[in-house]
């Protein structure tokens, strides 16, 4: 069971002398010793959405060593579609869609040992304007979350923000990684196949 976690940003509290109370869940029969601490956190550099950090789009899948801890969340955007709680301590990304060759999208994948419920969203439009949920992952539980996008959801050359968060309060590393799509060689017209016509329609 993960011990109790306290994060507030409370400018009315700014200079005055908080009371803090600690109790077992299971009552007061299980006693005994514990820590405590307070710090001044740091949200990490990529906190919203003009700080976002660039993802490469490599075959490979370079993975990119990103955190939340002490994310605070993002005003001004509006609410995912997926992954909802009462809060969002999220940190962007930015991904450029592949611009060639025609019909590729993009992978995007994250990895975490820590984050135990994370979910992610992506948006098109401009930092400091309006920006518009395009697609959202919330797959559960340890599961972390993917999202695959192919023209013309989302036209190439396209610049997105990807929203990562963790849906309860554990904060921690994590990886984000992306790579372009692999559509098959007959995915437009100009690449169609030729099928043989023969007696007995032989499937190729």
């Amino acid at each position: 069971i993960p011990n109790p976690f306290i994060s507030f940003n409370s400018l009315p509290l700014a200079g005055q002398t908080v009371y803090i109370r600690v109790w077992p869940q299971s009552g007061g029969s299980n006693g005994g010793s514990f820590q405590i601490c307070a710090y001044e956190p740091t949200p990490p550099p990529n906190d919203n959405p003009c700080a976002a950090e660039p993802v490469p789009v490599t075959a490979g899948c370079i993975v990119v060593g990103a955190t939340n801890q002490d994310a605070t969340p993002t005003g001004g955007v509006p609410a995912p579609s997926c992954g909802i709680v009462g809060t969002y301590n999220d940190v962007w990304f930015t991904v450029q869609i592949p611009a060639a060759p025609v019909g590729v999208g993009v992978i995007i994948n994250t990895g975490s040992a820590i984050l135990n419920d994370a979910a992610m969203a992506v948006y098109t439009g401009t930092c400091n304007g309006t920006l518009t949920e395009v697609a959202c992952s919330d797959p559960g539980g340890a599961a972390l979350p993917t999202i695959t996008l192919v023209p013309p959801t989302v036209p190439q050359g396209t610049v997105i923000y990807v929203r990562v968060w963790n849906k309860t309060t554990v904060f921690g590393t994590f990886t984000i990684c992306a790579k372009p799509t692999s559509p098959p060689p007959n995915d437009d017209p100009c690449g169609a196949l030729p099928l043989t016509v023969q007696y007995g329609c032989s499937l190729n």
